[in-house]
Parts: structure tokens; C-alpha cells; sequence
């Protein structure tokens, strides 16, 4: 099982921090007691440790469980009291975490906010096609991280429709963060892109 490491850096040195983390897909949070999420967690309430060295640096590994593909919500808070009080205590920071094969896999801001994996009914991805058939690699095979790939109807693209149905993007090693949900029977153009590192390049899939 892989290592997150949640942290935050803060004015204040030898305070108490801790966060709640939420999986997005089910609301479901961590329970402190044994790593796992669940609805209703005993303890929700994760502690941070401020770093012997860089003072007002605050942080803490997670690794007891598998954390299943997608978005993690971490809200971070200040406690005030002896316990941990979200309803009275500061909240210090707050950031969305994307997890892909129990690794967290960063992605831009602006970039998340465009994806979008379409409401289709079959899942296509790197694989989709033949093992790899689309996955994002240099002219050497390596892979190529933070390729946006756009999803349009081939009949809509072909006459100048920028409708979307469907977005992903890479991880470092070209494979796709998320399936996109495309609808079967229907022949799709994939545009793939990164600004200033990979010129826009087209391929037609039929689902």
C-alpha cells in the first residue's frame, strides 16, 4: 500500500493541526482507528505532526489501507481546545487530492476543472483498442504527463461542433487518469494536447 502525505505549512509553530478526509465518490470519511473510510468513522479526526526541522511544517502518512481510484477532499483545521472541534475550530486549509492505483497523481488546478468523463455507457482509455493503443508517449515510448485528451463526436468535430462528451488526462507515465463514459455504436474524434510540449493530435475511435 502506497504512502500519502498530507501536509501544510503554518504561521504558528507548536500548535495542534489535524484534518478530516473525505473520498469523493461516496462521501465517505477516514477513520483514524484503523485507516479504512467509512460513513460514520469513530475518528475522524487525522493528526498532524510538525516537522522537527521546519518549524511550522505539519504532515502525516497514510498507508494502512488501499485508497480506490479518484478525487479526496482534505480539510485541514486548527485545534483550539482539548479536542478536535471542526464546529470551533479554525480552518487552516482545505485542497482536493487525486488518487490513481493507490498513488496520488497531481494535476493543475485549471486543468481538473475541465475534465469531465462524459455520461456514456461503455468506459474507454489508454487501453481501449488494444493494450496501450492509447496512451500518450513520446517519439522514444516514454510517457508524456498532463496530456489532455478531448472527446467530440466525429460527425459534430467534422463540421466544426466543439460540443464535449467526454475529457481525461495523463499521469506521468501516459496512461490515462480516468475512463472517459462514451456511448456505444457512435464513432468519436480524441484530441490530444499539452500546451507547449505536445502539438494537438487526432484519433477516431468507434465505441
Amino acid at each position: 500500500m502506497a504512502t500519502k502525505i498530507i501536509s501544510i505549512a503554518w504561521s504558528e509553530i507548536t500548535v495542534t493541526i489535524y484534518c478530516i478526509i473525505r473520498r469523493e465518490t461516496d462521501s465517505y470519511r477516514l477513520n483514524d482507528a484503523d485507516g479504512a473510510f467509512t460513513a460514520a468513522p469513530a475518528d475522524p479526526y487525522l493528526s498532524l505532526t510538525e516537522d522537527a526541522i521546519i518549524k511550522g511544517l505539519y504532515e502525516v502518512s497514510e498507508s494502512r489501507t488501499v485508497w480506490t481510484d479518484g478525487t479526496y477532499l482534505v480539510v485541514v483545521y486548527k485545534q483550539s481546545g482539548v479536542s478536535p472541534s471542526p464546529v470551533a475550530d479554525t480552518l487552516i486549509g482545505a485542497e482536493e487530492i487525486y488518487i490513481r492505483d493507490d498513488t496520488e497523481v497531481i494535476v493543475d488546478a485549471s486543468i481538473a476543472a475541465l475534465l469531465d468523463v462524459g455520461s456514456g455507457d461503455t468506459a474507454v482509455n489508454h487501453n481501449t483498442g488494444g493494450v496501450d493503443n492509447l496512451r500518450a508517449v513520446t517519439i522514444g515510448g516514454d510517457g508524456i504527463d498532463g496530456v489532455i485528451i478531448l472527446a467530440y463526436l466525429k460527425s459534430e468535430y467534422d463540421t466544426g461542433g466543439r460540443t464535449l462528451r467526454g475529457s481525461s488526462i495523463t499521469k506521468a507515465d501516459g496512461r490515462w487518469l480516468y475512463d472517459m463514459m462514451l456511448s456505444s455504436g457512435l464513432t468519436y474524434t480524441l484530441v490530444f494536447y499539452k500546451e507547449d510540449e505536445y502539438e494537438p493530435n487526432n484519433v477516431e475511435v468507434t465505441i
